[in-house]
């Protein structure tokens, strides 16, 4: 009986491992994952994200983000720097709009209102000269920031660098970013779908 239920433990174990290890393989193996996209944004955001990324309003684990397999976002933004707390920040207002989605990516039926509908979120990273990230802000949607998969658009306004000194220069990357869309990898279901440098100088 002893042998038996040793015998139970190390096949449950393994199976428990090998799903793991399936999971992990098939997340590994996501070519829009952040690890492995070779969108132009990636690069800048893997370098400074190790393990935890802010995406979607949320702090969620760098290995398990997406991006759209392209940028189907268009930025039209106007930027200015203001004084909070005698401190200076920049303040960036603008738009945002969101191309169609198409497979592997996929928005849900919601069961309440039975359509398909994701939420938007932008994001804004401070880049200094140096290429590091200085801050990170969740932008203020204008309106309910709710969109089909056919897309749309919405504005957005968010204050960032409270407290940098923007005369040294830098850039400030928008990154938008849609929630829940699935794929077919067990990644979050928040997708990057394109994004936007803004430069200070």
């Amino acid at each position: 009986m002893k042998k038996f239920l040793i015998l139970a433990v190390m096949l449950l174990s393994l199976g428990i491992y090998t799903s793991a290890s399936a999971a992990e393989k098939s997340i590994n193996s996501n070519p829009n994952s952040l690890t492995n996209s070779t969108l132009w944004y990636a690069k800048p955001l893997r370098a400074n994200f190790k393990t935890f990324i802010r995406a979607c309003s949320a702090e969620v684990p760098a290995g398990k983000v997406s991006l759209y397999s392209g940028d189907i976002t268009l930025f039209k933004v106007l930027k200015k720097i203001n004084t909070k707390d005698n401190l200076l920040t920049m303040s960036i207002n603008g738009t945002v709009e969101i191309g169609p989605l198409s497979v592997p990516f996929a928005v849900p039926t919601d069961k309440k209102s039975k359509k398909r509908r994701y939420l938007l979120y932008v994001e804004a990273f401070l880049f200094g000269p140096d290429g590091k990230v200085y801050d990170t802000q969740s932008t203020t949607i204008k309106g309910a920031g709710s969109l089909s998969p056919k897309g749309g658009k919405v504005g957005f306004s968010v204050d960032i660098g409270k407290g940098y000194n923007f005369s040294k220069g830098g850039r400030i990357l928008l990154v938008a970013g849609g929630e829940s869309i699935l794929s077919d990898y067990p990644m979050d279901t928040c997708v990057l779908l394109g994004g936007k440098w803004i430069y200070l100088k």
